[in-house]
């Protein structure tokens, strides 16, 4: 929700990037956007990022270990952030 205290979509409104309500509005009202999206997710999105892990991983292991952590604590962050900031 928003904070007590600072104007909702300030920032964003004063850079002219306050786009995202309309859009989510607008694909909520198509239950086939909604669909797409989830399809796109779950069959592009995912797999995708398996790959580049699996490929990173066999062609640089030290890489691969320095942004498996730092993948896990921006993960553990956002649950944090999540769970405070439902």
């Amino acid at each position: 929700g928003p904070v007590p205290g600072l104007p909702r979509g300030g920032g964003e409104r004063a850079l002219g990037l306050d786009w995202e309500v309309g859009i989510q509005r607008f694909g909520l009202r198509h239950d086939w956007i909604v669909q797409l999206a989830n399809w796109y997710y779950a069959a592009a999105f995912l797999p995708v990022l398996v790959a580049a892990a699996v490929l990173v991983s066999w062609r640089a292991p030290q890489t691969f270990l320095r942004w498996r952590r730092i993948f896990a604590l921006s993960l553990l962050l956002a649950l944090a952030g999540f769970a405070l900031f439902p």
